[in-house]
């Protein structure tokens, strides 16, 4: 007798969801990482003194400090007696954030509504406005537990049955090909390549787009993610206006993954702008949702899960709906919510907190910034080796130039070319990298993923270590 819980017989579509963003490179690090950790007797016959986890998306996992004042008035509302006698140290202002919230909130272990704190939306609605130029409604607007919640609400209503499909760029996050698949429905890449700083091209997208009718798909809707993940770009207005164009022209839903946009790293040569903006602005009648996450910017609050969908051109009665579908859950998690509010209204100037908070931020992006430019002059240095200009997002994605030596070497070790290097890279060096195929390539280019995440000092171990490694490499199978 079949169990019933036997994976024969559980739902088709969770078995048809992949979600990689580990590989057996990742896998063997994890082992050496423990190694290390056990202080097993094995790692002296190993050729690296440490490991570097290039891979990792984590930003306080990887050493950075969290944001002085976000903490600050979480801390308060978590514990309310400290409202009250606040520890020294701690300024008026986080103290009077932290009263409104709280009120606002009835605490952290309160419900707050299918559709998030009515004052979070607010203040979303608001960050939205100020940074668009015109309005957004609160009511259009549902608070998440991160970016996968409010990505799955888009996709929920969207895909009808199997025959529905959503364009995603490749390269691009996981995340939506996974979720497409787990809802019932098709995920189409479109290919962004490096040849055009993995701007999208619209005769690419048109052929993802005919190839789909051809098979009897429906096209539903496209995915825009800007700032980008992994490739690093930053999409320009004029591409933006394409985008808008072809979406307008197709009669498909624009879902715009804007959750990087605090960063972009030349805001004089390449500024973020939102499509809710350029739809505005350029009189481009487009149906959209937009995402944010708290996950990203320079906070990187990962854990604290917050989020937000914005409905935009959007029939008031789907969004009825959408609120409809998250009621089963009650309440977005009360923590993330209260940190993107605090995202999305930072201290101000003149405002006690603003001096720290300040420093604090412009520390991280100074950072940030640096590293993209060490990570890029790098590999635009090294044999073999090319990465487009890293302008935004959290991720580097440099090309690796294969010989038909090295091809040959990955196909009998019976793996694709990214992955043989990046297995060779962590016996050598102890650096982990993600291999571009886990995120989707175009056919015959091959690519590895680095975050920003490491500490700058790390960072530059890592570079030092690979430079030595790439130049045997491309020596060995040159």
């Amino acid at each position: 007798m079949t169990k019933q819980l036997d994976v024969s017989n559980i739902r088709p579509n969770v078995r048809k969801v992949e979600f990689r963003l580990k590989d057996e490179v990742v896998d063997r690090a994890l082992a050496y990482k423990k190694m290390f950790e056990e202080k097993d007797s094995k790692t002296s016959d190993l050729k690296f003194p440490d490991l570097v986890f290039f891979n990792v998306g984590d930003a306080h996992v990887a050493g950075q400090k969290p944001i002085s004042f976000y903490r600050q008035v979480l801390a308060m509302i978590a514990y309310p007696p400290l409202m009250e006698n606040p520890p020294a140290g701690i300024p008026e202002d986080a103290v009077q954030r932290a009263r409104v919230l709280h009120k606002a909130s009835a605490g952290l272990g309160a419900y707050s509504g299918a559709q998030g704190l009515l004052h979070v939306r607010q203040t979303c609605a608001k960050f939205i406005e100020n940074r668009d130029g015109f309005p957004s409604d609160p009511n259009n607007i549902i608070l998440t537990d991160g970016s996968y919640d409010a990505l799955k609400i888009g996709f929920e209503l969207l895909i009808r049955d199997e025959k529905d499909a959503i364009l995603i760029p490749a390269p691009g996050y996981p995340l939506y090909s996974a979720v497409i698949r787990e809802i019932g429905g098709v995920p189409k890449h479109y290919f962004l390549e490096d040849k055009h700083e993995f701007n999208p091209q619209i005769d690419e997208i048109q052929k993802a787009f005919d190839d789909c009718t051809t098979k009897g798909e429906k096209i539903r809707g496209i995915v825009i993610n800007n700032p980008g993940n992994p490739a690093g770009n930053v999409l320009s207005r004029e591409t933006l206006i394409q985008l808008l164009r072809f979406a307008k022209e197709k009669n498909i839903v624009v879902m715009a993954d804007e959750v990087y946009q605090v960063n972009a790293y030349d805001i004089s040569a390449s500024p973020f702008v939102s499509l809710r903006q350029v739809a505005k602005e350029e009189d481009i009648q487009v149906e959209m949702l937009s995402f944010q996450s708290t996950s990203k910017g320079f906070s990187a609050e990962c854990g604290v899960r917050g989020g937000y969908i914005e409905f935009y051109n959007v029939d008031s009665n789907t969004v009825k709906e959408a609120v409809k579908l998250v009621s089963v859950r009650l309440s977005p998690n009360t923590t993330g919510q209260i940190i993107l509010d605090l995202a999305c209204n930072p201290p101000k100037e003149g405002e006690a907190s603003y001096p720290l908070f300040k420093e604090e931020s412009e520390l991280i992006m100074g950072q940030l910034r640096r590293k993209a430019q060490s990570i890029e002059q790098s590999f635009n240095s090294m044999s073999g080796t090319s990465c487009s200009k890293i302008k935004g997002s959290l991720f580097a994605f440099p090309q690796i130039h294969f010989s038909e030596k090295a091809l040959e070497a990955a196909r009998n070790g019976n793996m694709s070319p990214d992955t043989f290097y990046a297995s060779n890279l962590l016996d050598a060096t102890g650096v982990c990298v993600s291999s571009g195929n886990i995120f989707g390539q175009k056919e015959g280019t091959y690519h590895i993923r680095l975050t920003l995440m490491p500490t700058e000092d790390r960072v530059k171990v890592a570079l030092d270590r690979i430079k030595t490694f790439n130049e045997e490499f491309y020596k060995k199978y040159q």
